[in-house]
């Protein structure tokens, strides 16, 4: 079984138990701030029985392999069962409000339409090197070079083993994490269309065909284009990636894609209508909108910049000017200023000594 069939096997009842009592949180009317907990905890929850559950005799054997060799059995056949990870995208719709949880790459699209425009929300986090946070978190820990995702079910030998991987066995802790993004809640009303989920396989798949796309959009409008036709909404999700998967081809037969892009990757996709909208309703526009995350970020048009364009300070340093402290202070700051610079000076000097003792002698 891989990650991805196990995860989809345990994450949903670790959310709703099949055999759940009237204990469980869902059954209680439960708060927005109780429903993003619950769903925390259960993809950690998941990932920690996949490792524990489903991995963890391999884990076991291939420890002991590692202590007490055998040349009857080959470490490799275990690194091969314990390599795997699986990213997913989770939507829970309750009490009209909508909850996405995502980890990794999979991503979540909300399609509303507001006086004839439609406009497509996204509702998940993208755990890649590139987003700011999570390059703070890995620079935090001395995690350099890792590749995307950031975060995953699974995926051993950057987490639990990731002292055995050379590009990570300097990071202060597990580089990749299960910690899942989750936003919410967001009213059920009559403007929301529909909910797309898609795979980070469909994301990088535009991205690689035409880095300029906005990938909201493309997927937002394709899925309402094909709306117009009225079929069912499988038959509607196969339309949109074969054509994703045409574009992606035709960018590879005319060499317009990257050259380390050596094949398409898998795309996974499923959208259901949101509310009362229903299959064949209308939903013609000419004007569809990316707002982005804005339930959680503030977008660069609101954030407060001075006559250069530049962000405006945020911190009010006004009592620390008139405070009777602020000479002692700067005075503790300059001395440690001055105390790194020495610092740094006698490494530069420490450095070019060991150069000179190593006589130019070079492997």
């Amino acid at each position: 079984m891989s990650v991805a069939e196990f995860v989809a096997q345990r994450l949903i009842n670790e959310i709703l138990p099949f055999e759940h009592t009237g204990s469980h949180i869902m059954n209680n009317n439960p708060t927005d701030a109780q429903i993003i907990a619950l769903l925390h905890e259960s993809f950690q929850k998941v990932d920690r029985a996949y490792f524990s559950d489903h991995i963890g005799e391999a884990l076991a054997r291939r420890c002991a392999l590692q202590m007490y060799p055998s040349g009857d059995e080959n470490i490799e056949k275990y690194n091969a069962q314990i390599n795997g990870f699986a990213t997913a995208a989770v939507a829970l719709l309750y009490d009209n409000r909508l909850f996405v949880a995502n980890l990794g790459d999979s991503r979540a699209i909300v399609v509303k339409q507001l006086n004839g425009d439609l406009s497509a929300i996204q509702m998940s986090k993208w755990h890649d090197p590139t987003d700011v946070e999570e390059r703070v978190r890995l620079s935090n820990i001395r995690a350099e070079n890792i590749e995307p995702p950031t975060r995953c079910f699974g995926d051993f030998f950057r987490k639990g083993g990731y002292k055995e991987n050379p590009s990570l066995k300097m990071a202060l802790c597990e580089p990749v994490i299960a910690e899942p993004s989750v936003h919410g809640s967001l009213p059920v009303d009559d403007s929301l269309r529909f909910l797309i989920l898609i795979n980070g396989g469909m994301v990088r798949s535009i991205m690689e065909e035409n880095p300029q796309e906005n990938v909201n959009i493309k997927i937002a409008s394709l899925v309402a284009k094909e709306f117009v036709q009225q079929r069912s909404m499988p038959v509607m999700a196969r339309a949109v990636v074969d054509c994703i998967a045409r574009e992606h081809q035709d960018a590879f037969t005319q060499n317009r894609l990257p050259l380390n892009c050596k094949r398409r990757r898998e795309m996974v996709m499923t959208f259901c209508c949101i509310g009362d909208f229903a299959l064949g309703a209308s939903i013609q526009s000419s004007t569809l909108i990316d707002e982005g995350d804005t339930m959680d970020e503030v977008s660069t048009g609101q954030i407060p910049v001075d006559d250069h364009g530049r962000v405006a300070p945020y911190v009010d340093l006004s009592a620390f000017e008139s405070h009777p402290l602020k000479a002692d202070a700067l005075t503790k700051i300059a001395a440690i200023m001055s105390e790194c610079a020495e610092k740094a000076n006698a490494e530069e000097m420490c450095e070019e000594e060991n150069t000179e003792q190593c006589g130019g002698f070079s492997l």
